[in-house]
């Protein structure tokens, strides 16, 4: 049966995601300079574009159609085409849990849209002045098309293989933070090894002075943050008191972080705390947060995000002693690495009345009635070990595949256009 109420806050809560588009590339202009600015925003209109005709066309069947293998959605299921009105729990093999919620199939897509819309332009803060724009919408296609929702399928969809085997990713540490890190590593190495063979040529790719502009940088992370509160609570995927619980653990581990980030920032620095150091610690407990924010408490997201803030600054300082790669923006130390943290510390910090409290019950097993174990530090016991090395082993297999199908992609896109690393990026090496 459809719910208007909860329809509605799922369009509210997708506009809010689809905002986090339009943040990225703020927050990627602020943090590069003016120099750049055309070029991100360019960039970031026609990922939105890109993503939507692709994720419509094929990535949405793929990841959220019924899967009878558990690897791969039916890409020629069209009923949302067919039939605009259609209630979005058709789109899954069962529907003893999901369905529950009443919405509507296009609003569903709507928000399930502006996730891959955000995860790519997450992925294409890599990109910077040294990557042809053209190699990037061929490679924005193949992402929304297929690197995004297979492991979105295995598990998001309740017939995934690993959502058979008890993995849970609230709202995409692990299918958003850590795939996007994963496709970010592919275009490093694709633009390192072409760096070599240009270096045989005589040609380096010039290295540009980033200007930072800290009013951009500082709009930019409050509009990410705000846009997280979509990202987060309505993944709950329904208007009741779990969406509230939810962003609280949100605006708590977003708090947290920043507030520890900032303040090892001053100690270790001994200068003055800048709004982009403001910005990457709130980012830094978003992040960790977002595979777990339906699966704790309010006062445990405090503690998670202070640990975020550590694990960021610790991460940042060992990425930036690694000079084969510029990664300015930190998608591989921010959102690979806390992603991969945060999806960890379910096992042991999850608790079982929370994710009732958020409606977690996926719809296809055989009960009909499953619900996330306690971690072991709420006596979770053999159940909360298990649960740990599901979601080790599911972010290592997305990350696998992310990181494999993305560098195959960008390998094909290389032959075809002759390399995808920008001429107009090349300087002869100086004698």
């Amino acid at each position: 049966m459809i719910d208007l109420l909860n329809n509605l806050w799922i369009l509210i809560a997708g506009v809010l995601v689809f905002t986090m588009t339009i943040s990225v590339g703020l927050l990627e202009a602020g943090e590069l300079g003016d120099v750049f600015s055309d070029r991100v925003i360019l960039k970031s209109m026609l990922i939105a574009g890109i993503s939507g005709i692709f994720f419509l066309l094929i990535g949405f069947n793929i990841a959220f159609s019924s899967s009878s293998n558990g690897f791969i959605g039916n890409p020629f299921f069209a009923n949302i085409l067919s039939n605009p009105a259609v209630d979005a729990s058709t789109w899954w093999s069962t529907n003893q849990g999901f369905g529950a919620e009443g919405l509507y199939g296009p609003v569903y897509f709507l928000f399930e849209w502006a996730f891959i819309s955000v995860t790519l332009a997450l992925v294409s803060v890599l990109v910077l002045d040294r990557m042809k724009l053209t190699a990037f919408v061929i490679f924005a296609a193949v992402y929304s098309s297929l690197i995004y929702p297979i492991p979105a399928s295995w598990v998001w969809n309740p017939s995934g293989f690993l959502a058979n085997m008890g993995m849970v990713d609230f709202a995409g540490g692990v299918v958003v933070h850590v795939a996007a890190a994963a496709a970010g590593l592919a275009i490093i190495v694709e633009l390192y090894l072409e760096t070599n063979s240009l270096k045989k040529k005589g040609l380096i790719i010039k290295k540009n002075n980033y200007k930072p502009d800290y009013k951009i940088i500082g709009i930019a992370g409050l509009l990410l943050w705000l846009g997280w509160y979509g990202f987060n609570a309505g993944s709950v995927l329904q208007f009741n008191a779990g969406t509230i619980v939810v962003a609280m653990t949100t605006t708590m581990s977003a708090s947290g972080a920043m507030l520890t980030y900032t303040l090892i920032k001053k100690i270790k620095n001994l200068a003055r705390v800048t709004t982009l150091d403001a910005v990457n610690g709130s980012l830094a407990g978003l992040i960790i947060i977002t595979p777990m924010a339906g699966f704790v408490s309010p006062v445990v997201a405090i503690f998670v995000g202070f640990l975020g803030g550590i694990a960021f600054y610790l991460s940042e300082r060992w990425f930036e002693k690694k000079h084969y790669f510029e990664d300015p923006i930190g998608l591989i130390s921010g959102h690979g690495v806390l992603g991969f943290i945060g999806i960890f510390l379910i096992g042991f910090v999850g608790q079982a009345s929370y994710s009732r409290l958020t409606g977690f019950e996926p719809s296809n097993l055989s009960t009909g009635s499953y619900n996330l174990p306690n971690g072991l530090f709420f006596n979770g016991g053999i159940a909360a070990i298990h649960l740990i090395g599901v979601e080790v082993l599911g972010a290592i297999l997305v990350a696998l595949f992310a990181f494999v199908t993305s560098f195959i992609t960008l390998r094909i896109i290389a032959y075809i256009l002759n390399g995808i690393v920008k001429e107009e990026s090349l300087i002869p090496i100086s004698k």
